[in-house]
């Protein structure tokens, strides 16, 4: 298995605020290694019932399956005392998958796993990744916020085999079984090839 990143390259929803005033998924698509919170989207108490939904870019190719896709992201989360959660879901193989909370707490990241996927290249191109709130409990308390910094997800996939490549007087590789009795599974290199 291989493991390679991806990050948000385009808004689908856009329903938090932003900051700066640019598109959403420009201000969380930044290199993990120097996450900030100079640039972010965000809710404040007043905020309920928002999402934003984000395509992930299609920078690994060549898979045969996936099978894991682990969700970071670099968040700030304030919560009231009694708040609802602040959910993160994928979608994957056409459909939206169970939605995990974001926890409370200071600035850091967080990671988010759906595990035990089957899924090809197709899927893994339209793979999108959202955050939603949901109830800001009481429009008094100002201090309830959620802030996304920086986000990507971690996919661990497969690659796709590719066997010899090059014809033998018109005779594609994989149709050759063997040359002078030698399996052609058992041949590493072929003079002049």
């Amino acid at each position: 298995m291989v493991v390679g990143d991806v990050y948000p390259d385009g808004d689908i929803t856009t329903e938090w605020q932003v900051n700066p005033p640019v598109n959403h998924f420009f201000t969380i698509d930044e290199d993990k290694g120097v996450p900030s919170m100079s640039d972010q989207i965000f809710c404040w108490h007043q905020d309920d019932n928002k999402t934003d939904t984000f395509h992930m870019d299609d920078s690994i190719q060549g898979i045969e399956e996936y099978t894991q896709v682990k969700v970071y992201i670099y968040v700030i989360n304030m919560h009231s005392p009694s708040p609802q959660p602040r959910k993160i879901n994928i979608y994957v193989n056409g459909g939206w998958l169970i939605a995990k909370d974001i926890s409370p707490g200071l600035e850091s990241w967080q990671s988010f796993i759906w595990g035990s996927l089957s899924g090809n290249q197709a899927s893994l191109d339209a793979l999108r990744v959202t955050v939603q709130t949901f109830n800001m409990v009481d429009d008094k308390i100002t201090d309830d916020a959620i802030q996304i910094g920086a986000m990507y997800a971690e996919i661990t996939y497969s690659v796709a085999e590719v066997g010899y490549q090059h014809d033998f007087m018109g005779v594609p590789a994989a149709n050759i079984d063997s040359v002078n009795g030698i399996p052609s599974a058992n041949i590493d290199t072929i003079k002049g090839v």
